[in-house]
């Protein structure tokens, strides 16, 4: 598949096989791939049934809750029509109907009328040079005069001063016979493609990944707080067309189920005076953030715990990231759960946050790109759906009466509600489980507002039993048909208590400046809990370590201390330690310290072995009304640190990856420098047996020291200097390649958008690590000329807005990010070098391989001009540094017995230093013919190393110099001349042997 311009990108669905039980622990999350009986049957159904209909759009598969049969939803190209189908367990047909309406489109469907519109003579032209690209539009969509179900493409070019394009137009695609059909209006009836368009540039710069599984997360890990499962939007057309978006079921707080399934069954959105729309929208098409972090439970399982908070496109008003999946951050006191998804030129964020005293935040950003249609007022609503199954039971549900602080009234049937518009947020539900006593508040977000008087809208909150087959909703237009499920049902009786919550924003962004994003969404507060709950931080602890505990008991709250127990199986005999209550009423947290002495009552430590089991324990005074109730906690005790083998480093010019492996799984730290002792590091809190860390911003060609530290989950740690040991690498080289205009000059249109675009194609293929530009552009007013670079992936960097008044010519201008003077503080002919008006750094990282542009649009009439020439400067990697020789042997080496059966070597690194040093030895026996039978690599260059493990035997040994790369030195003279002659050890990789080493 060939990538698409601008958001049609190179997508596809997530492939169903997987590995079940897979699991990873990032910091305090713990994620799994959980065995679903409903995704073994998709798995085998979705393949005979593929293999059966080969020539139709499959819309939906969706397992029944009985076990035995499925619902389909296919769109038939040959009849062109849409039908519903029962299979059976196999995938066979047992059943068709006709479906009214369109069903959603597939990203296949797009992709293929994307190519075709890329082949069309009227655009393919002006998409090869750049001049135009493809977007997604609204509606995804139409039906011709003859019945046909055409698929929409937008084709717009770049926008020329962030909101007014040259061309912009929706065309409608056959797909069967590549038909294009045109619009007189530029656009399909419910749609606009005008010169102006609101919103950020379209992109789509990451891959889709992932397996169609469910994830268990459980956090913290140790002793999770939460537990829940989650599946990728891109997944969720199993449980109808349009996608569910984020969804999460089984979900448990400290023990006690809350939801059975949370999601958005429904989107859509209306504009005044219908100017567009109204739509539809789509939660299945996964969309790019940035979230940089580690995959889990493995690489490219699109669930990704991030290092830092994932910035979608409502935070960065930008459509542009590097994962597509669901993104995991720690926030310390809260959990979150992040995805984008694309529908059209819309862009909306969903997200869970999970409190640690209970609070859930469902929130959900809308936004949009570049397209005619947000330009003009409309309203967005997303239609949550809560299963509740607040402690595994029947939940009841009551509606805060209007006026009072606390007082409730039950909501005995299925009903629909609408918030008062004049105090929407205050109108607050409870949900609880009559037999415990437990349960939440549904609170209304600030933005949500009222759908009273709104008959799109519908409802603000209806209340459902639970019922087979009603997250689809039955419509015939593009409103939530939920309605059609109001039946007066009893609702808390026999069946779970469903509730369906209306978010909205209300966007008018007329001129297209406003923000990208805007978030709604209820707060789900628990009522508080009657039980006490006792948390340890890890589920495994070290002879010589902490014990971090904490204490829930609301019933405690501004006591200021707690007394909790801990005894292990070596002192039986418990140990109390006092917590001090938190900032939170309630919460009460501590540490008590563990140690491998024997045990002595009241010394303040709990003494442990390998093997033990601690626990703690406190005695909840009332436990939803039960008195005296202990509550227990338990952890093993784990002595053995992990051991590191395999440590090497793969540098580059810039970048070095340092690789090991450990014997348990084990968090991964890199501490480098470019001298001993380092002050660099850089880590990894995933708890893993394969380690690989990158570490960036190195200088070219030169040496670093390195060395790692691994800790398990019980905190014991190994580091690979034990002895005073440092590996040692070099770093590659970088170099400048300059790469200039050909052909006669270009001239610049006046007054026109489109400008003049002059290109340079590279074939070189490297990394790029900095990028400057020099230009050479004659006009008569340069205050009317916008100058920008386009680099071979599309980015955009603008060099030069309208600057210069009324002068003349830009003339041997070089763009340079570390120029000492902006662009804008210049003066004509701007001869010299200048900072851009944005970064030309976009541009590292990136591929130099392509066709880097310069595009001059000049915004007035009458003056006109041409690019004479130009050229790009890359900074690229080169290859390795000019390899030194290293130096003479060490000198005055000795050695001398110490503790524990090993050896302590000096010998002088001062007088004539090398970069590293590695220990060669063989039997004594061999020593006339020097032969090697192993050897110590990386002993650091400081002079002095423990040498532990030796050998049996009696041995021969000696410390020869290397250059940290292939190269070692002399073995030292002998009185037969050479030890070992020529010839490298090729131990510790050394495959070079250098004896013209001296020592000044």
């Amino acid at each position: 598949m060939s990538c698409k311009l601008f958001s049609i990108a190179c997508v596809g669905t997530l492939a169903i096989t997987v590995v079940f039980g897979a699991e990873a622990t990032v910091g305090r999350v713990a994620v799994t791939t959980v065995h679903e009986e409903d995704t073994a049957r998709l798995e085998l159904v979705s393949q005979a049934f593929g293999e059966r209909f080969p020539d139709v759009r499959v819309i939906s598969l969706r397992p029944r809750t009985d076990g035995s049969r499925f619902d389909a939803t296919i769109y038939d190209y040959a009849v062109e029509k849409a039908f519903e189908l029962v299979l059976d367990a196999e995938g066979k047909e047992l059943e068709r109907h006709a479906a009214s309406g369109q069903p959603a489109r597939t990203i296949q469907e797009i992709d293929d009328a994307a190519a075709i519109v890329r082949e069309d003579p009227a655009f393919k032209d002006a998409i090869e040079k750049g001049a135009l690209g493809l977007y997604e539009a609204m509606p995804p969509v139409t039906v011709d005069g003859e019945g046909r179900r055409l698929i929409n493409v937008g084709v717009m070019s770049p926008p020329a001063n962030g909101y007014t394009v040259e061309r912009n137009e929706i065309v409608s695609v056959h797909i069967p016979t590549g038909t294009i059909v045109r619009h007189a209006s530029g656009a399909p009836d419910t749609a606009r493609a005008l010169t102006l368009a609101c919103g950020p540039s379209p992109s789509d710069s990451c891959p889709a990944s992932g397996t169609c599984a469910s994830y268990q997360i459980s956090w913290p890990a140790a002793d999770p707080v939460w537990k829940l499962k989650v599946r990728h939007p891109s997944c969720t057309t199993s449980i109808q067309g349009d996608g569910t978006g984020l969804e999460i079921t089984d979900v448990y707080y400290r023990g006690r189920m809350i939801l059975k399934r949370g999601e958005v069954p429904v989107l859509n959105v209306q504009y005044d005076g219908n100017t567009c729309g109204p739509y539809r929208d789509w939660l299945f098409s996964e969309d790019c953030m940035q979230a940089p972090g580690f995959d889990v439970p493995s690489s490219g399982s699109g669930i990704r715990v991030a290092s830092s908070l994932p910035s979608t496109f409502c935070e960065s008003s930008v459509d542009d990231g590097n994962f597509k999946g669901i993104a995991i951050y720690d926030e310390g006191d809260a959990l979150w759960l992040i995805a984008e998804t694309n529908a059209g030129w819309y862009r909306y964020v969903m997200e869970w946050r999970f409190h640690l005293d209970g609070t859930i935040d469902p929130i959900f950003g809308f936004g949009a790109t570049s397209n005619s249609c947000t330009c003009n007022a409309h309203h967005h609503h997303a239609y949550w759906r809560f299963e509740w199954a607040v402690d595994d039971g029947v939940n009841t549900l009551e509606r805060k009466r209007p006026g009072t602080q606390n007082e409730y009234d039950p909501v005995p049937t299925e009903a629909m509600f609408h918030r008062d518009p004049a105090e929407p947020a205050k109108d607050t539900f409870r949900v609880r489980n009559p037999q415990t006593g437990y349960g939440y508040l549904i609170e209304p977000g600030e933005h949500d507002g009222s759908a009273f008087g709104d008959t799109y809208a519908k409802f603000d909150v209806a209340a459902l039993a639970l019922n087979a087959n009603e997250i689809n909703d039955p419509n015939t237009d593009t409103t939530i048909g939920v309605p059609a499920f109001v039946n007066g049902e009893a609702v808390g009786g026999g069946k779970r208590l469903v509730t369906w919550y209306r978010s909205g924003y209300d966007h008018d962004d007329p001129g297209g400046t406003g923000e990208a994003c805007e978030i709604a969404g209820p707060r789900l507060v628990p009522l508080g809990p009657c039980a006490g709950a006792l948390t340890l931080d890890r589920g495994a602890y070290a002879c010589q370590g902490s014990i971090g505990l904490s204490v829930t008991d609301g019933d405690l709250a501004g006591t200021g201390t707690l007394n909790v127990e801990v005894s292990s199986g070596t002192e039986a005999a418990p140990e109390t330690v006092t917590l001090v209550e938190s900032v939170q009423p309630g919460r009460f947290v501590g540490s008590f310290p563990t140690t491998p002495l024997p045990a002595a009552g009241g010394d303040g430590k709990l003494s442990v072995v390998a093997g033990d089991t601690i626990v703690a324990r406190y005695v909840d005074a009332s436990a939803c009304g039960t008195p005296s109730v202990t509550v227990e906690k338990a952890a093993v005790v784990d002595c053995a640190a992990p051991s590191i083998t395999n440590l090497q480093a793969l540098p580059s010019a810039s970048t070095a990856a340092v690789t090991w492996t450990t014997s348990e799984a084990a968090t991964s730290l890199v501490h480098y420098g470019t001298s001993v002792p380092t002050s660099g590091q850089t880590s990894n809190t995933a708890l893993l047996a394969g380690h690989s860390v990158t570490l960036t911003g190195l200088l070219p060609c030169t040496t670093y020291y390195y060395w790692v530290e691994s800790a398990d989950a019980a905190g014991n740690l190994t580091a690979s200097n034990a002895g005073g040991a440092y590996g040692a690498f070099v770093t590659g080289q970088l170099g400048d390649v300059s790469f200039a205009s050909t052909g006669s000059p270009v001239f610049i249109p006046d007054n026109n958008p489109a400008g003049a675009t002059s290109t340079i194609n590279v074939a070189q293929a490297a990394l790029v690590q900095d990028v400057n530009v020099t230009v050479n552009v004659s006009h008569w007013a340069d205050g009317d000329l916008a100058l920008s670079l386009l680099t071979p992936q599309n980015a955009t960097v603008s060099l030069c807005a309208n600057r210069g008044g009324s002068g003349n010519n830009f003339t041997a201008t070089v763009f340079d990010d570390e120029a000492p003077q902006s662009i804008s503080s210049g003066a004509p002919p701007f001869t010299g070098s200048f900072r851009p008006e944005t970064p030309l750094s976009v541009a590292e990282g990136l591929s130099s391989s392509g066709s880097w542009r310069l595009k001059v649009v000049d915004s007035k009439a009458t003056d006109i001009g041409s690019i004479q020439s130009w050229s790009v400067k890359l900074t690229v990697p080169t290859g390795t540094c000019p390899a030194t020789n290293p130096p003479a042997p060490a000198a005055a080496l000795t050695a001398s017995a110490i503790a524990g059966g090993r050896v302590h070597l000096d010998w002088d690194a001062s007088s004539c230093p090398a970069p590293n040093y590695h220990l060669l030895y063989g039997s004594l026996a061999g020593l006339p013919t020097y032969t090697l039978s192993g050897g110590v690599c990386s002993l650091g260059p400081v002079g002095s190393f423990d040498w532990s493990a030796l050998p049996a035997g009696d041995l021969w040994f000696v410390v020869v110099s290397d250059n940290a790369v292939t190269t070692e030195g002399s073995w030292g003279l002998a009185s037969a001349g050479e030890r070992g002659g020529t010839t490298a050890s090729s131990i510790c990789g050394f495959t070079q042997r250098s004896n013209a080493g001296t020592c000044p």
